[in-house]
């Protein structure tokens, strides 16, 4: 890659990296999975047969996904970082990938050969060989404790019994292993970043949506069972490993002194105006101080993976303080699983402590940070939006213009709507969902069965300037950017 010319000049596309050359040869072949075996093949012929222009290379890159825990992955990366198109990287994406809870063995140990032989030849021979793989890169910085045995021989309490005896020598030896192993990676991590100059966003997927699986691990995944397949979308241990590996990112952005101005990372909690997170909050008082879009994206895991596989974390609330060029805030739920768990976590007695510390420490209007524009999707039962908007109308910098609301249905509507019109000086309220027109959109919000929430006519004309009831727009950054530049939106009234 490090011969990869500029604009005027081309390069073979065989001399992509795997991961890159898989989604060129996708987009190619019209694929959306290339065999590895295949790839070698490709290679071999196709060194005079396919040129690819550097702004093609770079829009390619754009699409990838790099897996920190992968070796490759981030072989990858750091051949990326060495070459001529790290100066025209402005975005990295990143996930981290870990072994799914169904390929576990009996009471947590990794499955036999008698295990594994009920799904076939190819699971038989892929999962050995990518568990050989993780063992070799930083197996100490991932290690899985379902049942909490190692927790135990660490010393530590665990709730589903009482630790043993602490082996003092052993727990030094295994956290002095951790941490060597972890200071590796994220120093080299961090060396790459360093060479991104131009880098202004990085986003991380806790678990991207749909069926997206790591190159990997596709072999192995396209050869399970359909259950199988369902079960490794769901799967505990996956947040465990978002957990893990956007700490690993942020620390390396950290050593990298790196200042993006657009960030979207997975948080747990419900709150608008906070999370709590394994990062202290002066790291992201250092990453964030150039920050302008936020992107928080929430997702939920069963009691059992919230309050007894993570340790507590940190507060982290959107004051100027910490977010001080914050102007653009958008919150995500995981559609599916928020309507699969609505009932079950949005109720406040599952509330973490933690996240109740968050919602208890609100931070005053005038340390809020100064934020012009606010999407939430897939908003819950409670009243959060109704305090949040409340502050900021009280806050003395903020000055909110836009806010937008993309499949709110369970939302306070007459409190939301009241404080806008009442409170807030919007220029726009726009109300948004996926796949309905306008009309419908409308008409749902006056549904019997959203008696609780029935919306009074006048009280959403009087809500801004602009009401919008439209179906969902995909691309909110451009939205949002139109409507600063003035670009006429065709907002209905």
């Amino acid at each position: 890659m490090s011969s990869i010319a500029k604009e005027s000049k081309t390069s073979p596309i065989s001399k992509l990296p795997n991961e890159l050359l898989t989604i060129v040869l996708g987009y190619c072949f019209g694929d959306t999975f290339i065999d590895p075996d295949d790839i070698l093949s490709i290679r071999q012929v196709c060194k005079g047969f396919e040129k690819c222009s550097h702004s093609i290379f770079v829009e390619r890159l754009a699409e990838t996904t790099f897996d920190i825990r992968s070796p490759n992955s981030i072989k990858n990366l750091v051949e990326l970082s060495e070459s001529e198109l790290a100066e025209s990287v402005k975005h990295l994406t990143f996930t981290c990938c870990v072994v799914p809870d169904g390929f576990m063995g009996k009471e947590g140990k990794p499955p036999s050969k008698e295990d594994l032989s009920i799904y076939g030849d190819v699971v038989e021979v892929e999962l050995p060989r990518i568990r050989e793989e993780e063992a070799g890169w930083c197996p100490s910085v991932y290690k899985w404790d379902p049942f909490g045995d190692y927790l135990r021989e660490l010393g530590f309490v665990y709730p589903f019994g009482h630790a043993s005896p602490p082996d003092e020598d052993r727990r030094r030896r295994v956290m002095f292993e951790q941490d060597k192993e972890l200071d590796e990676l994220t120093s080299n991590l961090s060396k790459a970043f360093k060479k991104f100059k131009n880098l202004e966003g990085t986003s991380f997927e806790a678990h991207p949506e749909n069926d997206y699986v790591a190159p990997r691990w596709q072999k192995l995944y396209s050869n399970l069972p359909q259950h199988r397949q369902g079960e490794w979308q769901y799967c505990r241990r996956r947040y465990w490993g978002a957990d893990r590996g956007l700490g690993i990112l942020l620390v390396s952005l950290f050593l990298a002194r790196v200042k993006p101005k657009h960030l979207k990372i997975p948080v747990r909690g419900e709150q608008l105006y906070g999370f709590w997170s394994y990062i202290a909050p002066a790291i992201y008082k250092h990453l964030c101080s150039e920050l302008e879009t936020l992107a928080l994206c929430r997702h939920y895991a069963d009691p059992v993976s919230i309050l007894y596989l993570t340790p507590a974390g940190h507060d982290v609330l959107l004051t100027k303080n910490v977010f001080p060029k914050l102007r653009h805030l958008q919150v995500y739920r995981y559609q599916e699983k928020a309507k699969r768990n609505k009932d079950r976590f949005l109720d406040r007695e599952h509330m973490l402590p933690a996240v109740k510390r968050v919602q208890e420490s609100m931070p005053a209007p005038e340390h809020l940070a100064e934020l012009s524009t606010i999407t939430v999707s897939e908003l819950g039962d409670d009243a959060d939006l109704v305090d949040f908007l409340h502050a900021i109308s009280n806050s003395p910098t903020c000055a909110l213009n836009y806010l937008e609301l993309v499949n709110c249905w369970y939302g306070p509507w007459s409190d939301i709507l009241r404080t806008c019109g009442e409170e807030l000086d919007l220029d726009v309220l726009a109300i948004h969902s996926d796949g309905m027109s306008s009309e419908e959109v409308a008409a749902h919000m006056n549904l019997p069965e959203m008696v609780n929430y029935e919306i009074d006519s006048s009280l959403l004309a009087k809500a801004a300037k602009v009401v919008e009831l439209e179906p969902y727009v995909s691309d909110l950054n451009e939205r949002r950017e139109a409507f600063e530049a003035g670009i006429n939106l065709d907002l209905q009234e």
